[in-house]
């Protein structure tokens, strides 16, 4: 039976994952993925995203709301609540813990009902450069195809993510030609990431 190049490393790639899967920081062992998770990292709220918030036998406090610019949402008894950066989990225990000074043992559900806070930017040399809108935590692969794929003068391997975390701007580099040679490896896109194709 004769191995491709592609096959081999293939199933290199799957005995990678299936050996080392993802570390605890959700950092990919192999060198492909090194600067992203091999899954979708857990979802944060984001300005524009809408909510419903459900306090269990208190019909009165459940609320749809919308995420505003600035990161907040308001509640009955406790104004406006900070949801932009959590995930839903970590904001209905924000909101449990709140209501304690109000209600006994509060049952907070909340959840995400419209996604409007998952946009990436992509710039150069693309068909179709622009902001794109996304439901889920899109790929780089994924947000090259919104974006029309690379026009002929792309330079492919030498594409750059810039993502900015707070103060700090970190540039990730992010070679086309080889992701696609590793068997298409995952390298997953955060809210407001900037792919620059030159």
């Amino acid at each position: 039976m004769r191995w491709t190049r592609l096959t081999i490393m293939l199933l290199a790639l799957i005995a990678s994952i299936a050996i080392g899967g993802c570390a605890s920081d959700g950092a990919v062992t192999i060198a492909a993925c090194a600067h992203d998770a091999c899954g979708p990292v857990p979802y944060r709220i984001g300005p524009g995203d809408v909510l419903q918030v459900s306090v269990w036998k208190n019909p009165q406090l459940d609320r749809t709301e919308p995420v505003r610019p600035g990161g907040k949402i308001s509640l009955p008894l406790l104004n406006d609540v900070r949801a932009a950066g959590l995930t839903p989990m970590q904001l209905r225990d924000k909101i449990n813990a709140r209501l304690t000074h109000f209600l006994t043992d509060p049952q907070v559900t909340v959840t995400v009902i419209a996604v409007h806070s998952l946009a990436v930017s992509v710039l150069g040399q693309v068909r179709h450069p622009g902001r794109y809108h996304f439901s889920a935590q899109p790929s780089v692969l994924e947000a090259l195809a919104a974006a029309g794929g690379l026009t002929p003068f792309a330079d492919s391997s030498e594409i750059v993510i810039i993502r900015r975390d707070g103060s700090r701007t970190e540039r990730i580099p992010y070679d086309y030609p080889r992701m696609v040679a590793a068997g298409g490896s995952v390298v997953l896109l955060r809210p407001n990431d900037v792919v620059v194709v030159p």
